[in-house]
């Protein structure tokens, strides 16, 4: 696995940020944002070794890994509108 440059991550954030909150990035979210990226790299690079070595079996890309602590985190639209269904059937009484 090799870590992309910085400019291809600031590329896919760019376009995820877009994506999910429909805004533009901030400088201080894309240098936070690059070291987040940059760390599940390290993490996949050596889940990586652990499967080849038959450790263990799963791994989830980085890219993967970026989305979906996004969507988790609650600022994004999908997130929103998760917690606004939930809402509602709450509301409804499902």
């Amino acid at each position: 696995m090799v870590k992309p440059d910085r400019a291809t991550l600031e590329e896919f954030i760019e376009g995820t940020y877009g994506e999910l909150y429909g805004r533009e990035v901030t400088p201080e979210e894309m240098d936070q944002r690059v070291a987040e990226l940059e760390t599940l790299y390290k993490k996949a690079y050596r889940q990586s070794i652990r499967n080849f070595r038959g450790e263990t079996s799963t791994a989830i890309s980085p890219e993967d890994e970026f989305r979906r602590s996004l969507k988790e985190s609650g600022e994004g639209k999908f997130a929103r509108q998760r917690e606004d269904r939930r809402s509602m059937h709450q509301y409804m009484g499902n």
